[in-house]
């Protein structure tokens, strides 16, 4: 690749789907679903993106229920 080369690039959106992991953990209390509500947009992508990254359900699972423990949305337990 040099200086003045063209590229083609393509871009794709990020899922705005909330994973199935975390969205067991919202539906089991309102006070979670508040608390999911009241984070950024920007916060929640974090959040679902740091989730998606786990390889394994049980890696997922653990993720999504520290968040929830994080952000006030009271013990996922």
């Amino acid at each position: 690749m040099a200086a003045g080369d063209a590229l083609q690039v393509e871009l794709t959106r990020a899922s705005t789907d909330v994973p199935a992991e975390l969205q067991a953990l919202l539906t089991q209390s309102p006070g979670r679903a508040a608390a999911w509500q009241g984070l950024s947009g920007a916060m929640q992508r974090v959040a679902m993106e740091h989730i998606r990254a786990g390889k394994s359900p049980a890696t997922r699972e653990r993720r999504a229920a520290l968040l929830v423990q994080q952000w006030g949305g009271g013990d996922p337990q």
